[in-house]
Parts: C-alpha cells; structure tokens; sequence
C-alpha cells in the first residue's frame, strides 16, 4: 500500500507544470495525466490510511478486526499512518462481514443533554 501511494505521489510530482490553454494533443494528454495522478492521491488517502490505521491496530493493540478499537491517548509519530491529528483521541470499528455476517451498529450518545 505504501508502495502504491509513493508511486502515485511520484507521478504527481512529476506531471506537475503549468500549460497554456491551447496546445497541442500531447499537452493536453500530458495535463489529464497530472489531473488523473491527483484524481488518485486525493482518492487514495482515506483507504490508504484506513488500511494503516488496521495495522497499527493489528499490531499494536489486542484488537482484532470486528472489533471497536479505541486510542485512549492522542496519536505520536510511533503511529506511521498518512495523517494522524495529534489533538484527536480516535475510535475506529475494523469490519469484516465476510465471516460473521450481516453486522447491526447502534449509536450511542455520551453527552449530557
């Protein structure tokens, strides 16, 4: 996965330039490849860092997948995923119906009203 994402920024980085409005075939092809590189960037970061974050967890923690995990203390470097906020504690569930099933979430409110 990280392989996959360097190359993507690897290929953004380098269709990058600016273009006139008019040009040629070629200038135009080379402008939907940097805007498709970007296209994938911005598309790939959640399911990248989503994938990250299960690591992190799979390995770090005793917490498996179907399983809601809980960061109870702000994310450090120690946690290599793309964008951690050091200022949010995280909860995230880790799914996978495959084995188990259909999966009922209920939502429960923590705040005084």
């Amino acid at each position: 996965m990280k392989k996959l994402f360097s190359g993507l920024v690897a290929t953004l980085l380098m269709a990058t330039g600016t273009y006139a409005q008019t040009g040629s075939l070629d200038e135009l092809a080379a402008r939907q490849v940097q805007r498709r590189a970007v296209e994938a960037v911005i598309w790939g970061m959640p399911i990248v860092n989503y994938d990250l974050m299960l690591q992190e967890m799979l390995t770090k923690t005793p917490g498996r997948v179907n399983q809601v995990i809980y960061w109870g203390k702000p994310l450090d470097w120690k946690n290599q995923t793309l964008t951690p906020n050091p200022d949010t504690l995280y909860l995230m569930a880790f799914l996978n119906t495959k084995d188990v099933g259909p999966i009922a979430i209920a939502s429960v409110s923590f705040w005084p009203r």
